[in-house]
């Protein structure tokens, strides 16, 4: 009996090993992968940890959870002087492109915060809340909860802010049409926001029960507009903010 083993033989079974071992590496890599990677609807809320991404279903985009880059809030066994804030970097890709930006989510308010990127609205908030000054938490325990819905539709809730237009300020660069100073006046007390218009800000006029598209060439001073913000408002006189949307009312006299 011949004990010597065929070199073809050993050939074949390394050849054969090979093969099963790739195989393994990629169904495992597959599974991996399938983990980080969640699906969406416009206008359904969902859940990242850092490093994960979802696609958004039906449309051309994808969104990262990059990192948390500040986290100044303020724990609840903490009186602070500054109310902190919290501020999430996702990379959205859309458009063939990527972009990195900044969700900075204000602190003492449970209210989400919201953006507009690209003809999206993203209404988001990070979780946990920090509990104890003495415990930080850990990357793997951030969460940022987001619904992404289309910008383009006029919305119907409740305006942010009601008053009247006392300034313009035209720019036209880098995204941004221009700035309007609204004022309100109530109980001798007046408010006063610098509304900051992107070229993403949906800007309608007033018609009787009906609603059209307007530019910002359409805003005048003496007009009273309804203004829906997006992003955090900064504290300061006036407050300032971007617009999610701008109605334009009527004018005074009419």
């Amino acid at each position: 009996m011949n004990n010597k083993l065929n070199p073809p033989g050993i050939i074949r079974k390394y050849s054969l090993y090979l093969l099963a071992s790739l195989a393994i590496f990629l169904l495992l890599s597959g599974c991996a992968g399938s983990v980080d990677k969640n699906k969406a609807r416009l206008g359904e809320e969902f859940s990242l940890h850092i490093g994960q991404s979802v696609v958004i279903t039906g449309e051309d985009l994808d969104i990262k959870f990059v990192e948390v880059s500040e986290d100044s809030r303020c724990p609840k066994d903490v009186t602070c002087i500054w109310e902190g804030r919290v501020t999430a970097v996702v990379e959205i890709s859309t458009d063939g492109s990527s972009q990195q930006l900044e969700l900075t989510q204000p602190d003492l308010t449970d209210a989400p915060a919201r953006e507009i990127h690209k003809g999206y609205e993203l209404t988001y908030r990070v979780e946990p809340y920090p509990e104890n000054a003495e415990v930080e938490l850990t990357t793997d325990e951030y969460r940022l909860l987001l619904i992404v819905s289309s910008a383009s539709k006029p919305l119907q809730t409740e305006a942010d802010f009601t008053g009247w237009v006392t300034e313009i300020h035209p720019m036209g660069d880098k995204g941004i049409l221009g700035q309007i100073l609204v004022e309100s006046q109530a109980d001798k007390i007046v408010d006063k926001y610098m509304v900051t218009v992107k070229d993403e800000t949906l800007i309608l006029q007033q018609d009787g029960e009906e609603m059209s598209r307007a530019t910002f060439e359409a805003l005048e001073t003496k007009q009273q507009v309804q203004i829906w913000f997006t992003g955090p408002i900064m504290e300061s006189f006036p407050m300032q903010g971007t617009a999610r949307q701008v109605l334009i009312v009527f004018e005074y006299g009419e």
